[in-house]
């Protein structure tokens, strides 16, 4: 009988039949602690740092924190989903079962795509709108003493800059329009 499954508070199924999700995460005293002192060292260098870098580090900091966030996240669902999918999958005869496909199956934006006329587009006003409006904010801020080669490098940076800046917003737009509609047209990820 010690093989038995013996379901806990958060494994059982509510009266209506639906899956109420894994537990509340729960913390301990101990991480709750290091936590508070982790975040202490960090406001002690950004107050010893400039304007800046004290907003560089707290985007990084940001960046880690929502990664590892998402990461314990998802082992959570799997981990959760795992002996459920497991005995359904027992129950319908299947030995085996890709618990990666079945957990989180592999979308349309899980594959690689062209940029596309409308991005390529995108960059291309962004490198001109950049190389403008740099090149007369820095001849302005020097007042018209510009060297020719500094003229040219100021255009060619601004360009890049330019681009740069309307890549990262155009891909963002573009990849995020393209969940919403996934999202919304269909549970089909293959469609």
């Amino acid at each position: 009988m010690s093989d038995d499954f013996v379901p806990l508070a958060h494994d059982a199924v509510s009266a209506d039949g639906s899956d109420p999700g894994p537990a509340p995460v729960q913390f301990s005293l101990k991480t709750l602690l290091s936590l508070t002192a982790a975040v202490s060292v960090a406001f002690a260098a950004m107050g010893r740092l400039s304007v800046v870098w004290a907003v560089a580090l707290a985007w990084f900091l940001l960046l880690v924190a929502g990664h590892v966030a998402a990461n314990a996240m998802q082992t959570r669902a799997v981990d959760h989903a795992t002996p459920r999918r497991r005995r359904d999958a027992t129950d319908a005869g299947s030995a085996t079962i890709d618990m990666q496909q079945a957990c989180a199956p592999t979308t349309r934006l899980g594959s690689q795509a062209r940029l596309g006329t409308g991005l390529t587009l995108v960059v291309g006003l962004g490198a001109i709108v950049g190389c403008v409006l740099g090149t007369s904010l820095i001849f302005v801020h020097t007042r018209g003493e510009l060297g020719l080669s500094a003229f040219v490098l100021a255009a060619i940076s601004s360009a890049g800059i330019g681009a740069f800046l309307s890549f990262l917003a155009g891909s963002c737009a573009k990849v995020t329009s393209k969940a919403f509609r996934e999202a919304t047209t269909s549970a089909d990820p293959q469609r």
